[in-house]
This record gives structure tokens, sequence and C-alpha cells, in this order.
């Protein structure tokens, strides 16, 4: 275990992955009462059209946790939403 190690810490580290245009992500409120979830592509301009959020939202170049913290600062509807973002595509 102690050799695994070691070679461990010669791998390169993992690259972070930033949405980008046409990427689908999944989008669910965990705490809402119907398990609200669906399906967005990133547009073009790297913006999803998410209505809970009030419309066009930029998510291009963000990381998953940034899209998840900035979803849940836009949306009035729940209170505390704790949003989930997954890449489908």
């Amino acid at each position: 275990t102690l050799e695994i190690a070691r070679r461990s810490n010669s791998l390169p580290p993992t690259e972070i992955y930033r949405v980008g245009n046409g990427d689908v992500l999944f989008i669910s409120i965990q705490n809402a009462p119907s398990k609200t979830s669906t399906y967005f592509t990133v547009l073009s301009d790297g913006s999803i059209d998410y209505p809970l959020a009030g419309g066009m939202v930029p998510v291009g170049g963000l990381t998953i946790e940034e899209i998840e913290y900035l979803l849940s600062g836009k949306i009035t509807l729940y209170e505390n939403p704790q949003i989930s973002v997954k890449v489908r595509e």
C-alpha cells in the first residue's frame, strides 16, 4: 500500500470540468415539494433558460458547484433551495 501511495503522488491532478456550449445539464431542486428536475442545454452564448431563476442564466465556463451556488441565489420560489446539477452530455 505504501508503493501505491507513492505512485498516486506522481499522478497529475484531476482537471476540473467547466461547462461549455452544448452541454446538457440535469438540474434538480432537492427540497422542492415536487422534486423539480429538468434537463437544460447550454446555448451558444453560454447560458441556460431557467425560468425559476428569472430566465437566462450565464453558466458557460463555470463548474458544477459554481452553477449550484449561482442558481440557489437566484431561485426565490423556494426558501433556501438545495440545487443539484449534473452534466448529462
